[in-house]
């Protein structure tokens, strides 16, 4: 009986889909698609494999007993991998999912963005929602209550003068409220301590959620 040996190492990190090879929830699910591949073009074969979440996928073949062998065996991975699309879950997306009591499969999207049906969120890590929300602050700094904004302006008289024209000027205004803040970081601080993330980030909602470690915002 031919015993083919999966392994890991870090050949293949670059392959399509393969963002995270540190996900070995789903190395394992391409890993068992894959040993089922071997099985049935090998039947009797004794398929094994083991997995390394801390690098990238590949496949060490031992004691085998020619080098055709080894190359279907190879072209197997191949197309086991294009056929498995699924194979992969982004944490994103399955933080999602799970806040929305729905399949993985479900929620479509990549990166920061994802969508179940009608239905547009970002999910974000803590440093990337501290980020987001800090920029949003600065940048909508001409919509902010005049009462908030005198604690962290020492001009008060250029401030309230600005009002008159900033309802006017929309975000044109904003370069000039910038200018007029004493220390802006304070203010953003500030402005998210009161407010909440949330609301400057989840347009739909000003809701924050967490899941999983992950933060969510409906944005639509």
């Amino acid at each position: 009986m031919q015993k083919f040996v999966f392994s890991v190492g870090s050949d293949i990190v670059s392959a399509p889909g393969f963002e995270r090879p540190d996900v070995a929830e789903s190395l394992a699910r391409y890993a068992d698609r894959l040993a089922d591949a071997v099985r049935d073009e090998y039947p009797g074969a004794a398929v094994t494999w083991s997995i390394d979440p801390t690098t990238g996928y590949t496949i060490q073949w031992h004691t085998l007993p020619s080098d055709d062998v080894v190359e279907r065996c190879r072209e197997l991975a191949s197309i086991v991998w294009e056929d498995s699309a699924e194979w992969y879950v982004d944490e994103r997306q399955s933080a999602l999912a799970a806040h929305l009591s729905v399949p993985v499969g479900d929620v479509t999207g990549d990166g920061e963005t994802w969508s179940h049906g009608r239905q547009e969120w970002i999910v974000l890590n803590e440093a990337e929602a501290d980020e987001r929300a800090a920029e949003a602050v600065r940048d909508s700094l001409w919509a902010f209550r005049t009462d908030f904004l005198r604690a962290h302006c020492s001009n008060v008289d250029a401030l309230e003068a600005l009002d008159t024209v900033r309802e006017r000027l929309c975000e044109r205004a904003n370069p000039l409220m910038l200018a007029l803040i004493d220390d802006v970081d304070y203010l953003i601080d500030d402005a998210i301590r009161a407010d909440g993330r949330g609301h400057f980030l989840a347009g739909y909602d000003h809701e924050e959620h967490e899941r999983d470690g992950w933060c969510l915002y409906r944005v639509g």
